[in-house]
């Protein structure tokens, strides 16, 4: 029997990473089976759990050449693609702007010319429908878009419910709406994930590689003293070029960055990635925290690098993408497909994910990921191969909600209401209410990190409405 009970462990770490780290859940007394694991129970009830499998790290320095790495990248990617398009229903593609999508549909129409797309839109000016749709005509696809619309927002109790696992970002309710409409008439759909993983396709691929360079060749003396005061009479505009999403970066987003660079030194790799990805840095959790909650967040979940992966030799690009890939790849990206995906009985299948993809993918050398200019390099030398030179050339763009456009529209104030009023926040004990309240004025700023403070928060509340007090239920 385990207690209808919130972990209360749980919750700093969800507001850091937008969802709670494997093995720990937000349920009290319930723990995840790690990802590579496997677990036995003997007859006089021991358990056992081992790691069978995991990310196979290049520690020798030698490498084949890189036409060589490509024909076998080729070969088992057009297996890994040949192996999910085995089905006894139709199968259908996921199609964004990016290349990813765009490999997989163009290797996919090798094995079925009728092909099916599905992409989905924000009516806004910003997201990829518009590219996606060009994509799909240069391919020759039956292409399928789906908007997403404030009303859509209403879903969110509910696709909190399916995903029982709570993941702090909007964006759940475009995953949910895409696997809805595509599993109207298809059981199968392709999808991208893991390719970013890979091949170093986001932008702190490029960050922190580049600050460790930059630490270990200017002296502290020079940081401290002429650096970062420049970094902090940077102008915000100048700033918000650099950064990947087409919103703010905001006042927050700036004193993150600076946080980040000024003791860059005196952290680990796993300690500089976690502290880059997290939603709230540690000051800005500590000071939404109410007096009474802030001793249940004083454990220190962000680990050091393990001392095998630290020490092995590996390229540092590589050891950043393990660290990712064991971590924020099924805790975040994965799980918000796998979710939304069955409980629309659609099943999605990944090539990028195939194992022989994976173990080819480490063992190539960091210059076939990526550089200060180039991101996924190998994979767009495949792609130009299959894809049109506009498509294979064309930049990563982030996929995300734009709240900016969504947060002042009565459905979603209507959910702020409710979740976050002060008796909400009171009752429910983890953050001061003034504080709260604060922020949610705050997004008037329309800043990209506000916004989606406002909306972790919202999610997580709702997540205790219906788990634990079951407030909201569902058939």
């Amino acid at each position: 029997f385990v207690e209808r009970a919130p972990n209360l462990n749980a919750i700093d770490p969800y507001l850091g990473l937008r969802n709670v780290p494997e093995p720990e859940t937000m349920f009290a007394g319930i723990h995840i089976l790690p990802v590579a694991h496997s677990m036995t129970i003997n007859r006089n009830s021991e358990l056992k759990i081992e790691r069978y499998w995991s990310v196979p790290l290049k520690t020798d320095g030698q490498y084949k050449s890189d036409g060589e790495y490509l024909e076998e990248f080729e070969a088992a990617f057009h297996n890994a693609v040949k192996l999910t398009m085995r089905s006894d229903v139709p199968v259908s593609s996921y199609l964004s702007a990016g290349v990813d999508s765009s490999i997989i549909t163009a290797a996919a129409q090798e094995f079925n010319s009728n092909l099916n797309t599905f992409t989905i839109g924000f009516n806004s000016p910003i997201d990829e429908t518009k590219d996606a749709a060009e994509t799909a005509r240069l391919l020759g696809t039956n292409h399928h878009e789906i908007n997403i619309t404030p009303e859509d927002f209403e879903l969110l109790p509910r696709i909190i419910w399916q995903m029982d696992r709570p993941v702090g970002d909007a964006l759940i309710i475009a995953f949910d709406r895409l696997a809805a409409n595509c599993s109207k008439d298809f059981k199968v759909v392709l999808g991208g994930e893991g390719a970013d993983e890979m091949f170093a396709g986001y932008q702190f691929h490029k960050i922190i590689p580049l600050v460790e360079k930059y630490s270990q060749t200017v002296p502290g003396f020079v940081h401290s003293g002429l650096m970062m005061p420049g970094f902090k009479a940077t102008p915000m505009g100048v700033l918000n070029k650099f950064f990947q999403f087409p919103a703010d970066l905001g006042k927050g987003g700036k004193k993150r960055i600076g946080e980040f660079l000024a003791d860059y030194k005196n952290r680990d790799l796993r300690q500089n990635y976690t502290m880059l990805r997290t939603l709230w840095s540690l000051d800005e959790r500590h000071s939404i925290y109410s007096e009474s909650f802030k001793t249940c967040a004083t454990r220190d979940w962000i680990q050091p690098e393990l001392a095998e992966d630290r020490d092995s030799g590996a390229p540092f690009l590589d050891r950043l993408l393990k660290l990712q890939y064991d971590e924020w790849l099924q805790d975040w990206a994965l799980i918000r497909q796998d979710k939304n995906t069955m409980a629309h009985s659609l099943e999605i299948r990944l090539p990028f994910l195939d194992h022989n993809v994976i173990e080819l993918a480490f063992q190539m050398p960091p210059h076939l990921k990526a550089n200060m200019k180039r991101d996924k390099i190998i994979e767009r030398r495949l792609a130009a191969k299959l894809l049109p030179p506009e498509v294979a050339n064309r930049p990563k763009n982030p996929f995300f909600l734009p709240m900016e456009y969504f947060y002042q529209n009565p459905k979603i104030r209507e959910l702020m209401d409710l979740t976050l009023n002060e008796d909400a926040v009171k009752k429910r004990g983890y953050f001061d209410p003034k504080r709260v309240r604060a922020l949610v004025d705050g997004m008037e700023r329309g800043e990209f990190i506000g916004l989606k403070q406002v909306m972790s928060l919202v999610i997580l509340e709702l997540w205790h409405l219906i788990f634990i007090d079951q407030e909201i239920t569902f058939p």
